[in-house]
């Protein structure tokens, strides 16, 4: 059965699992250099990426603000959350607005979110992100004689890659991860 995209549109629908529609991912691709990802890609490729983009955006960033309905399937739209010359920000008081300070409206999803949707789903098309490597955790491992193992933290892809962190950075924080441990038998 093909995936269907349910796109969010502000409603806080309980069956959405994505911010933006194919048609409008085109579109942001028309306009982006070395998409080729996703322009040589099937439409049932480009639907599923948007989806996994859209799981991991809401699985790994904790939003600011609160969700607009607590059974909407996605974490967009929000309320709670304020601008002031395009800064973001957690408003105490978010019903009220001072000179030069506004509230983000609670039935939209900021394009932002799209943006760094169809980034990442360009991503995911070209590189599996969650994909465990072999050696991971491990940047050494010397049998010769004796064990030695070194660990290595930093080797393995971010969920969300800095380019796309960048563009959604201020509208929140992101989660952490899991640890791992070696242990002896």
């Amino acid at each position: 059965m093909a995936l269907t995209l349910t796109v969010e549109d502000g409603t806080s629908k309980t069956d959405s699992n994505t911010y933006i529609s194919l048609a409008d991912a085109n579109a942001y691709f028309e306009g982006r250099l070395n998409a080729s990802d996703w322009t040589g890609a099937t439409d049932a490729n480009k639907n599923a990426g948007l989806v996994q983009a859209a799981r991991i955006l809401d699985r790994y960033i904790q939003w600011l603000g609160l969700k607009t309905d607590e059974d909407q399937a996605m974490k967009w739209p929000r309320w709670g959350i304020c601008y002031d010359s395009d800064v973001y920000y957690e408003c105490e008081n978010w019903w009220l607005t001072t000179d030069g300070v506004y509230s983000v409206e609670s039935n939209i999803v900021l394009q932002e979110i799209k943006d760094a949707q169809c980034e990442l789903a360009l991503v995911l098309l070209g590189q599996d992100t969650q994909k465990v490597p072999d050696m991971a955790g491990f940047k050494r491992i010397d049998v010769a004689g004796a064990v030695e193992v070194e660990a290595d933290k930093r080797d393995r892809a971010k969920e969300i890659p800095s380019h796309v962190w960048k563009i959604v950075s201020y509208l929140g924080k992101r989660r952490g991860g899991a640890v791992m441990q070696l242990m002896r038998g």
